[in-house]
């Protein structure tokens, strides 16, 4: 199996030399080297991820998990066991990528507030739009509140009204701003946020669901734009 991850035939025999020379050049090789030396003369074992460039020259991630025997002070084998990570290392570096990826372009929508919240409203996503738009630092938010903090008391009082008298019951709380985007997907509508020094900014906000794998629902996701172009006081 080890040799047919490195892509070499059945009869290939390695030595020393030429198996560390299959580990990629730089952080790689010099891991799987300082690996082996510390084995020898200390008795460490290790186990790393690696990349390997295989006999066809492709790059590989490998997991190389390795330990020394010793016999009267003197390292007489170093021996272990070697698999094939490629696929889930891949996946893995995307999944951070992307990640990395999505935040960065949260962060740089400067003129855009974009809130996330969990499924009780509990904000947990904070962008620097947000902060610009409303005057709070994310630290402040995150965690400790939910967007009906942002809003304005007579705008959201009568917008329990309004869903109370539809749906024939009383809706408030967290869900006056979700229960249309519960039953429909996606809610767009026209409200005042109230900055953290008092003054009110008129918005468009669009408040969409976050699903999670199985298709419940995992929190909301609320992006704002300023109407108009100055702040109301």
């Amino acid at each position: 199996m080890t040799k047919e991850i490195h892509g070499v035939g059945t009869n290939y025999i390695p030595d020393l030399g030429t198996a560390i020379n299959f580990y990629k050049e730089g952080p790689s090789r010099q891991k799987i080297g300082e690996a082996l030396r510390e084995a020898i003369e200390c008795g460490n074992s290790w186990d790393l991820e690696l990349q390997i460039i295989t006999k066809q020259d492709e790059e590989k991630w490998v997991r190389a998990i390795g330990r020394s025997n010793y016999k009267d002070g003197i390292c007489t084998k170093v021996y272990g066991t070697f698999q094939d990570i490629d696929e889930r290392k891949k996946a893995e570096i995307e999944s951070v990528r992307s990640g990395k990826l999505s935040k960065d372009v949260l962060q740089a929508a400067s003129e855009v507030s974009i809130i996330a919240t969990d499924a009780e409203g509990v904000i947990k996503l904070f962008n620097s739009g947000a902060e610009k738009m409303l005057g709070y630092a994310a630290g402040e938010v995150i965690h400790k509140s939910n967007p009906g903090l942002f809003h304005l008391p007579a705008e959201v009082s009568q917008r329990s009204l309004e869903l109370t008298e539809e749906y024939g019951y009383p809706i408030k709380g967290f869900e006056i701003f979700v229960k249309k985007v519960k039953e429909e997907g996606v809610d767009q509508r026209k409200w005042t946020f109230v900055r953290k020094d008092g003054t009110k900014v008129p918005v468009s906000l669009i408040i969409t669901l976050i699903n999670n794998a199985e298709n419940e629902i995992e929190g909301f996701l609320g992006v704002a734009t300023l109407l108009g172009s100055g702040i109301q006081v």
